[in-house]
């Protein structure tokens, strides 16, 4: 059986949008570095609470950004088998740091 593709909400659709047009905004940066920074220290998966508590953004903000940073491979979300997130889904993808490139 195929696995079906997730629809994107609208508002992740904009934001990815945006990043073909502007490349990553600073809220994406943000979360990216944070990711990274976290990484260094545990290699536990972060819940979305815990990657807004980080990052000091809003849980919306965080929302919005990890599909963004799913679909450009900074981080893979796991998902069940109805392609929910996993509660602790997010996992960065090592490689990846844009320091310099935030604040």
């Amino acid at each position: 059986m195929p696995l079906r593709k997730n629809k994107l909400h609208p508002l992740r659709q904009r934001a990815l949008d945006n990043v073909w047009r502007h490349g990553l905004s600073d809220v994406q940066k943000k979360i990216v570095n944070a990711l990274d920074a976290r990484f260094n220290e545990t290699e536990a998966e972060p819940s979305l609470e815990e990657i807004a508590a980080a990052t000091g953004l809003s849980y919306g903000a965080v929302w919005t950004a990890i599909a963004v940073l799913e679909h450009f491979g900074y981080v893979v979300i796991c998902r069940d088998h109805k392609g929910r997130a996993l509660r602790r889904g997010v996992m960065f993808m090592y490689g990846f740091n844009l320091a310099g490139l935030a604040e």
